[in-house]
């Protein structure tokens, strides 16, 4: 298929070997489902060819009465036998022109010894089958076999014309010849279109699901998956938002920015790079959504976009994977002779406002609301004790016992900065995540 014809860019060499295994199969179903009703036309006209032969005695003993019989039944096992080998071969060009070497087959003792009834192949009606092989080429989805089609279907009538000029018979009028001339390339046209405009919307709809594969990866790369899936879900995206339970994860590095600020810039996001390499998948494991990077900071929500019954105990074992992760991360800096890097991490379960955040121009699926900031200074108590994990009550309360984590300590109510009451906390160390 010439893609310039068709105005569409081309594939890729993966996506257009798909497509192309779909077209193969599109066209086999399509030539089986012309040798079925092949064999159902071929099943009728055997029917009424006999019917004939048992009303015209006479006929019985004249070798041409016996050549449609023939033709029918020859059509019959050929169009069987092709559709064994359809499954396992493609299609080949020859079944485009089995339908014009029956349609001979039944016309042409009729044109070789013509009655008193036969006044030419025009006139005589399974000619006008020949139209409708040619239709039904294009059913096929190959310009090529449409092509072979005609050309065949054109070949026999041919045949059937010069036969009719030997034998005296009637060849028709100029406007007879006219009409039909018109007709085949009417109809031969039709068929290429059909198959052509076929090809063209599969070509079509193959690149916009490719596009749109290709945006949902895109933005899938800068914002999480199930964020970008909800935005591309959403039928106008517009700012607003709902209340909403979930649990907020807030890690950042401690004492990184002293050690940043002596790195090269290059060097300083290839660090940043691989760190969260480490950290990223054991949160996704989790069903935890990076909602963003801030610097050598990850926020984590746990419950987004939609809702999830154990997001308290999922962002709890988070948080010591991702200790644990970091500390298997630090081995291999340890191979590259950099120092190992420390994390603490915040961690609350509350109500907030998760939706489109901002303005028409600029939005952020994110949540916003006293449980972010909750997880943000838990956080900050951690790092200013050198604690690896702060959660806060409530997390402790709704996730309770865990396995595989260190049941943490009360570090006791503690006054929060923002916030009136205090916030009862509990910790866990270095060495409790370890």
């Amino acid at each position: 298929m010439d893609r310039w014809r068709l105005g569409l860019t081309p594939l890729p060499p993966s996506a257009q070997a798909i497509l192309d295994r779909v077209f193969g199969r599109a066209l086999v179903r399509a030539e089986v489902s012309i040798a079925r009703t092949r064999l159902a036309v071929v099943g009728i006209a055997l029917t009424e060819e006999f019917i004939w032969l048992g009303m015209r005695p006479e006929a019985r003993s004249q070798l041409l009465a016996w050549v449609p019989v023939l033709a029918l039944v020859v059509g019959g096992m050929l169009t069987v036998h092709s559709l064994r080998r359809l499954r396992t071969q493609a299609p080949r060009a020859g079944s485009a022109a089995l339908d014009a070497g029956l349609i001979l087959g039944v016309a042409l003792p009729a044109a070789l010894a013509p009655d008193a009834d036969y006044t030419g192949a025009f006139h005589h009606p399974p000619s006008m089958f020949f139209l409708v092989a040619i239709a039904a080429a294009g059913h096929r989805m190959s310009r090529t076999l449409v092509r072979v089609s005609a050309a065949a279907n054109v070949a026999c009538i041919l045949l059937l014309l010069a036969v009719d000029a030997k034998m005296g018979s009637p060849a028709g009028r100029l406007d007879e010849w006219i009409l039909w001339i018109m007709a085949f390339i009417a109809v031969s046209m039709i068929a290429d279109g059909f198959a052509l405009r076929a090809r063209r919307l599969a070509t079509y709809a193959a690149q916009s699901v490719l596009t749109a594969e290709r945006t949902r990866q895109a933005l899938g790369v800068y914002v999480s998956e199930e964020v970008a899936e909800e935005a591309l879900s959403q039928r106008g995206l517009t700012p607003g938002g709902h209340r909403q339970a979930v649990a907020v994860l807030y890690a950042d590095l401690r004492g990184y920015t002293a050690y940043a600020n002596q790195l090269p810039p290059e060097r300083l996001v290839a660090e940043l790079n691989a760190y969260l390499d480490a950290l990223v998948p054991v949160i996704r494991e989790h069903g935890g959504v990076v909602d963003k990077f801030v610097g050598d900071a990850v926020m984590v929500v746990f419950g987004m976009p939609r809702t999830m019954p154990d997001a308290a105990s999922r962002a709890l074992r988070a948080a010591v994977a991702m200790q644990r992760a970091l500390a298997r991360h630090n081995e291999e800096r340890a191979t590259l002779q950099c120092p190992p890097l420390k994390l603490s991490i915040g961690v609350h379960f509350g109500e907030v406002v998760l939706g489109n955040i901002g303005c028409a121009e600029r939005m952020q699926y994110t949540v916003v609301g006293d449980a972010v900031n909750l997880a943000t200074r838990l956080q900050g108590v951690a790092k200013e004790r050198g604690l690896a994990l702060a959660v806060s009550g409530a997390v402790v309360d709704i996730a309770g016992r865990q396995d595989g984590v260190p049941a943490p300590t009360l570090l006791g109510p503690v006054t929060i900065a923002g916030r009136t009451d205090a916030t009862l906390v509990y910790v866990l160390t270095d060495a409790d995540v370890g």
